[in-house]
């Protein structure tokens, strides 16, 4: 149940509880991050820090914000030790949603370390969808979730939309990854069949031109990223590193949302090693890789990885065109990619 609490927005009601929430902040700057002592009285000037306070006047914890219409950007939300789990962070982002529909912004975004589990599972709870994962800083070598909540307010988006449809999202993509260019997850030997010149790179280049034309929206699975992770001696120096984290990355479902699908997708693909129990680890990095393209419900899947490429007649029976594993459907791009697609890219 949510503890009763007095919510404090303006500058006067909330300087007297502006060390405390540098010193809350200060206490968790792994899961928060770094502020300079002067910026939260300039943050609280602007109005974008709220002040949760108890009812003996006592600090509870505070949100804080900035963005540009028409999106606010939550940067912290915070609540003392003894008082967690008991609805304060709640209310905080509730009264930050009202107060950001009373003016028509249309989302709320936050940036949130993979790793910090209770730090997602709290903003899931409130709503913030994943819609792309992106590189942290080169200090931690983090990957960071970006997540949006779509605001209950009316837009140009809205409006364009069938009323037998369900609306748009304006800005990002809550949910399943949907767009009118279809999106195709690419596999890592299609990357390294370009950078290395190997027998499939006259194809693989023609992919990444269509990419570029906006003919097709290449995107990455997360484990395509920490496989490269896993296999990069020097994290900086990793050129297809590098290059993969500037692309689009579809983030790794939650394992209880995909374990049927890699059970499937791996009885299969790897029938024999799947019944003796020894699949190996890039046996369950290629499931990863499919089973994220199959939840996001994206156009297909390209690669040239027999093994794969064996099961493609099932795997598209099976799941139709969330895994367009090489076929003729390939043609939604246009004709001159079907040859390639039925080949197997």
């Amino acid at each position: 149940m949510s503890t009763p609490i007095n919510i404090l927005k303006n500058i006067q009601d909330i300087e007297p509880h502006i060390d405390r929430a540098q010193q809350g902040a200060d206490s968790e700057k792994e899961a928060l991050g770094f502020l300079r002592s002067t910026a939260f009285k300039s943050i609280a000037e602007q109005g974008k820090l709220f002040d949760a306070i108890g009812a003996a006047g006592e600090y509870l914890g505070h949100i804080l914000f900035g963005g540009v219409f028409p999106v606010f950007k939550v940067m912290q939300v915070y609540c003392i030790p003894a008082k967690r789990r008991i609805g304060i962070g709640k209310q905080l982002v509730q009264e930050l949603v009202d107060y950001a529909e009373d003016r028509e912004y249309l989302s709320l975004t936050a940036r949130v370390a993979s790793d910090l589990d209770e730090a997602n599972a709290f903003y899931e709870r409130m709503g913030f969808n994943i819609v792309k994962t992106i590189p942290g800083g080169q200090t931690r070598n983090r990957l960071i979730y970006y997540r949006v909540r779509d605001l209950d307010t009316p837009s140009l988006f809205d409006f364009m939309t069938p009323t037998a449809q369900a609306p748009m999202h304006g800005f990002g993509i809550s949910g399943q990854y949907s767009n009118r260019t279809p999106i195709y997850a690419i596999d890592l030997n299609v990357l390294f069949d370009v950078s290395k010149q190997r027998i499939n790179s006259k194809e693989a280049g023609i992919v990444f031109r269509a990419g570029f034309r906006n003919e097709i929206r290449p995107v990455i699975a997360e484990e395509f990223v920490i496989e490269l992770q896993r296999n990069s001696d020097k994290f900086h120096d990793d050129p297809h590193l590098r290059l993969a984290l500037q692309m689009d990355i579809l983030p790794t479902p939650k394992p209880e949302k995909i374990r049927s699908i890699e059970e499937n997708l791996a009885a299969a693909i790897f029938p024999e090693r799947n019944s003796q129990g020894i699949l190996t680890p890039q046996d369950k990095s290629d499931l990863r890789h499919l089973a994220t393209a199959a939840h996001y419900n994206i156009s297909g899947f390209v690669t040239s990885e027999k093994a794969i490429l064996r099961a493609r007649d099932q795997l598209y029976s099976d799941y139709g065109a969330p895994l367009k594993i090489p076929t003729r459907n390939f043609d939604r791009v246009g004709t001159r990619y079907q040859d390639i697609w039925i080949r197997g890219m």
